[in-house]
Formats: C-alpha cells, structure tokens, sequence
C-alpha cells in the first residue's frame, strides 16, 4: 500500500493466535511486530506510526497467512481512555500496552523524557520497543509517539540517554542540543555476532523524532545476553562512563571520547544482581561527591574515582525490596537533584488497556551515616502540588487489641508517621483493605511477605507511606529503607474504594507522636 497517513491501525483481539507482521520496502524489511490480528472479534485497534514512511510503498507479509486489514489515520483516536477501576492517579501508566523498565531519563529545556520498555501491540510482554512520554513537573505526563521500533538488529531493549551538550556527534542543526538514546538491540536470531549489540539513535528536535545511527552497533556482542547501557558524565576522568550488564552477576564499565567509541575499563561482579545498571555521581550530606553504582534490584555500592580507578568505600548495601526494579535516574535534572523512576512490577494485569505502571517518580540523596554511606529515597517534591487536603492527628492513642480508624475518602494518600522508636510491639495498619505492618521486635515493616528494615539506628520511627488505585510505597528511616507492592504482584495491592479508611491497630498501648494524611488530586 502506499504510506499517506501517519498511523497504521491494527485489529487485534487476545484471545486470538499470534500472527507475524513484517513491514516490507521491497525485500528489505524496515519494521516487524508479532500481533493477535483478528478481523472479526477485535477487543483493540493498535496504531503503528509509519509517518517516515509516507509518500513510499510498504508491503505486510503475515505469518500464518490470515485475512486481516490496515486502515491508515493521522489521528490517535483514543476511546474511553484512563477511566479504567484501577489505574493509578499519581503515577505514570501508558494508554494502551505494556510499559516495563524505566530508560533514557534526560531533561532539556524545562521539560522532563522518560523512555521507557513498551509493546504497542497489547497488554503482554512482547514487540519491545521505546515508547516516549514528557512532563514539566515529574507527576503530570503526556504520551508522544512511540521513538523507537524494532528494527533489524533486532527488539529494542532497555538503555538510557544523555543530552550532548558538547556536540560530540556532531548531529546539532540549531540552538537544540542533541539527544542521544543508548540502546541494546536483542535480535531474534540470537547468534553470536547478531545478539544483544549496544546501539544508538539521536533527536535533533528536542526529542520529537529520533534517527538510529547510521554505524550501528556502537558495541558490539561481548558475553551473554550484555545489555542495558548506562551511560553518564565523569568529571574526574574528563570523558563518559557507560556500564553495562554482562552475564551472570557481572558488569563492566566503558570509557568513550566521542560517544561513538567505547573502551572497556574494568569489570567486576555485584552479589544478587542481573540487568539495568546506573552509576551516577551524587553530592553527600557531609560535602564529599561519591560515585554510586546500584543494579536492577537496588543492590548498591559507593566509592570514588581516585587516580583512575574505582575505589569502593565499604560493603554493598539494599536500599529497596519489593515490585520495584530496574530504576535509572536523570543525569541532568536542575539544581544538581538525582531524580529517579521505578517499573513498578503489577503482576498479572488488572485493567484491559494497560499493564504495569512506573513507581512514583524519588529524589536520591546520600547520607554519611556512622562513616559509612546511605542512599535515600523520597518521593520528589512536586508531588506536594497536587495535595487535596491535610489533616494531622497529634499524640494519637491506640489502646491494646483495640482498633482506630482514620475516614480518608477514595483519593491517593500519603499517611506519614513520626514517633519515637519503641524496642517491643507491633503496629498494624489496614488501608483500604491492604495490611501494612511494623514489627519493632525484628525491626522490619513488612506488606503481606515483603520485608525491610525499619530504622538504621532505632532511635526513631518515621514513615511514608503512599497508596494509589494499585500501589503501596512504603519508606522509613528518612528513606533509607523502602518496600513497595502493585497490583497482583506477591499478593494484592489493589485500593478497595469501598473500604476508604485507614485502621490502626497494637498488641500493647500505643502513642503515636502525629499522623499526618495528605489525599492527592488526580494527576491524568
């Protein structure tokens, strides 16, 4: 057919067989998706952006051979969209399909991009591509069109980005920098020299149309399944820093000039860890600047660039357990802030457009803490704008065995708790159904069976905890320690509007210092 609109749309249905959908410019296939195509009893239409495309010819080949059609539109028609029971109201979830890790976090120009792991076909693993949403203010986000497709090197798998302010690529046509997305490229074939290669595509329009670089891949295979290339700006070393996950529990880090040419560094091995790593530079509450190098589970260790080599101060450390993972963090957020954005895993999904949703969006700081470094997490400031109501409950009393309840209304909340830290006891809350549970005996806060610690030192007891439709974020000990839950993943986290209270419960008396629940206004 020839191109002459922006869209083609796609029927599918998920109860129908998987159909191979190849895009053909001749015998050269410039596109693929594997889609459940059904003409007769379609639940979805899914659009497919060939806008680079108009004015040629482009040939579909289906496999198995099926009746089907491709209607052509320049406008994303969206049907009833972000009504559904149970999506989240202060985090980001797309339309339509499946969104996972969290990539290429740059800020430019007053606005913040989060690319992240999408497939535009329906709501399950699979077609992986780069999908694109922007915001001024890290809560409220606007969906753009998707900015990378598979391509034939392969699926377009998790990476990051950098604004290149230096014009190293030498692809600046204006006053706009550009930027440059950093990809791995997992081709279907999985051959040695075609699986897993690190790629490159770049914006030269402030991030509204991308091109992949003419000389992919930048890195070619090395071991495994390597992937996930994070890449970041090193003062010390004057040149970018790029590390990649390996295979097993091993990374390794690269140098590059020119952000083309990649030399390895050194490797090294991270316990309990596999995939997306980020390595930034952060400014710690003594002064000092620590290099921080944490994996896909949050997995972390500190250290510093000492005559050219990394040089570790101490242990690694958990600063999250839980529906978390995979997390990067902006490199170039204003006000030298480390801004970061978590998959939040939901389990099975729970509404039919979309499935999984990113955590809310935290603010990293670090903590010298006893002469050993902490890293912080907190949900960012912004979030503060969308507050509906306030309301502090000070000294509040829970007598043994009895129960307190809170009315909250149907909102997101955020309850915060501050108190003294007591050495025995147990403090349970049910919101909106879910059970929350402090246990000052093992000093660990606990959602059905995830666990972390409540308090580095036990000399206080302070907690957030931020509940939307379905998520639970849990942080304590300034943000030392947190645990999250979503949706159907280990258990349920599913808010019960029809139970719109907080209930507070202790096996011994019990006073809290103060209470305070902030409900949030929706953000879509």
């Amino acid at each position: 057919m020839l191109i002459s609109k922006k869209y083609l749309v796609f029927k599918v249905n998920l109860n129908a067989k998987m159909k191979r959908v190849d895009f053909m410019m001749g015998e050269k296939r410039v596109l693929y998706f594997n889609m459940r195509l059904d003409e007769f009893a379609p639940d979805y239409k899914v659009y497919i952006n060939v806008e680079k495309y108009i004015g040629k010819e482009i040939g579909l080949n289906v496999t198995p051979e099926a009746e089907f059609t491709a209607e052509q539109s320049d406008e994303y028609i969206v049907e009833g969209a972000y009504n559904e029971p149970y999506r989240p109201q202060i985090h980001f979830a797309p339309y339509f399909g499946w969104n996972n890790d969290p990539n290429g976090l740059v800020y430019l120009n007053g606005v913040y991009h989060l690319f992240y792991q999408h497939n535009p076909c329906e709501p399950n693993w699979e077609n992986m591509s780069w999908a694109h949403a922007t915001s001024t203010d890290l809560i409220h986000w606007e969906e753009r069109d998707v900015a990378l497709y598979p391509d034939e090197f392969g699926t377009m798998f998790s990476g990051s980005a950098i604004v290149d302010t230096k014009n190293l690529l030498k692809k600046q046509k204006s006053d706009i920098p550009t930027i440059i997305l950093y990809y791995t490229a997992a081709s279907q074939s999985h051959t040695k020299e075609k699986a897993f290669t690190q790629c490159m595509a770049y914006s030269t329009d402030g991030g509204k149309t991308f091109t992949k670089y003419e000389n992919n891949p930048v890195i070619k295979h090395k071991i495994g399944d390597n992937r996930d290339p994070k890449i970041v700006w090193c003062p010390e070393l004057e040149c970018y820093l790029l590390a990649l996950f390996l295979d097993g529990e091993e990374y390794a880090i690269f140098k590059t000039d020119d952000l083309v040419h990649f030399t390895e560094w050194f490797r090294f091995n991270t316990p309990e860890e596999n995939e997306c790593p980020d390595i930034f530079r952060i400014k710690a509450d003594d002064g000092k600047f620590k290099w921080v190098f944490i994996g896909a589970h949050d997995v972390y260790i500190t250290g510093e660039i000492i005559g050219g080599k990394f040089i570790p101060d101490g242990n690694y450390k958990k600063l999250h357990n839980g529906a978390w993972y995979a997390s990067q963090t902006y490199s170039d957020a204003p006000g030298d802030r480390r801004i970061r954005i978590e998959w939040m895993r939901t389990g099975s999904f729970i509404d039919k457009n979309y499935s999984q949703h990113m955590g809310i969006p935290t603010e990293i700081t670090l903590k010298n803490i006893g002469k050993e470094y902490y890293l912080a997490s907190n949900p960012v400031k912004e979030l503060d704008s969308y507050i509906k109501s306030e309301d502090i409950y000070e000294d509040f009393e829970i007598e043994a065995k009895g129960k307190s309840k809170i009315y909250v209304g149907t909102d997101p909340i955020l309850i915060t708790i501050n108190s003294e830290y007591t050495e025995n006891g147990k403090l349970n809350l049910k919101a909106f159904g879910n059970d929350i549970g402090f246990d000052f005996d093992l000093n660990e806060v606990y959602i059905g069976k995830i666990k972390n610690k409540i308090s580095l030192k036990k000399e206080n007891f302070d907690a957030k905890i931020l509940i939307d439709r379905s998520s639970i974020e849990v942080f304590t000990d300034g943000g030392i320690y947190t645990i999250t839950n979503a949706g159907t993943f280990h258990g349920s986290a599913l808010m019960d509007r029809n139970l719109p209270y907080v209930e507070l419960s202790s096996e011994k008396n019990i006073t809290l210092k103060e209470i305070k629940i902030n409900t949030f206004k929706s953000a879509l």
